[in-house]
C-alpha cells in the first residue's frame, strides 16, 4: 500500500474483523505496540449476560429456560424479560450461593456492562400451604404461629417453614 502510493500515511485505519462496542481500549496516542498486542476488545451487546446468585436453599427451584424479570434501579418502571440459560456447576462457600446466567435480549443498547439488577425468577412451585410472613414468629430456630381457635382462644402451633415469596411464607409442617 505505501509502495503503491509513495507517500506515507499520517494516521493509519485499523480495521476490527467485526461489528460491535468498544469495551476496552489499549491504544492511545503516542504510544508503540507490537504486533499480536490487543489494541481494543469488541463487544456485541445486542444480547447480553446477567449473572445472578441464588441461594443454596432455593436451587431446586432453578432449571435451565425458566423464565426470570429483571429490572434496573436505573429505570424503575422498565423491566425485561429474560431466561435463565446457565446453572454454574459449584457452589460458593463462602456466601451458599450458586451462580446463574440469564440471556437477555439488548436492542436498544440500554444494559451496559457491570450494570446492577434486580432478578425475580418465576419458578412454579404448585400449590402450597402459606401465612404472611407477618404471622410467623420466630423465636430462634422455631417458628411459631398462633391458630384462632374461636370464642377469643388462640394456640400456639411451631411450624416448619419452606419458601418464602411475595409477602407469604411456605408452611411444611405443623399446620394443615
Amino acid at each position: 500500500l505505501l509502495e503503491r502510493r509513495g507517500t506515507p500515511l499520517d494516521y493509519v485505519p485499523i480495521v476490527a474483523p467485526r461489528s460491535g462496542t468498544v469495551v476496552t481500549k489499549n491504544v492511545v496516542e503516542g504510544t508503540a505496540h507490537r504486533a499480536g498486542m490487543t489494541l481494543m476488545r469488541i463487544a456485541d451487546l445486542s444480547r447480553v449476560w446477567v449473572e445472578a446468585q441464588i441461594y443454596e436453599a432455593d436451587l431446586e427451584t432453578v432449571t435451565l429456560g425458566m423464565p426470570v424479570d429483571i429490572s434496573l434501579p436505573n429505570l424503575p418502571n422498565v423491566s425485561f424479560e429474560g431466561n435463565v440459560d446457565f446453572i454454574y456447576p459449584f457452589l460458593d462457600a463462602q456466601s451458599r450461593t450458586v451462580r446463574i446466567r440469564l440471556g437477555l435480549a439488548n436492542s436498544d443498547g440500554r444494559l451496559k456492562p457491570d450494570m446492577y439488577a434486580d432478578v425475580r425468577l418465576n419458578a412454579d412451585l404448585g400449590e402450597r400451604l402459606v401465612v404472611t410472613v407477618e404471622a410467623v414468629n420466630f423465636a430462634g430456630e422455631r417458628r411459631v404461629v398462633f391458630e384462632d381457635l374461636g370464642d377469643g382462644l388462640l394456640a400456639h402451633r411451631t411450624i416448619r417453614t419452606g419458601f418464602t415469596a411475595g409477602g407469604q411464607i411456605e408452611v411444611v409442617d405443623g399446620l394443615e
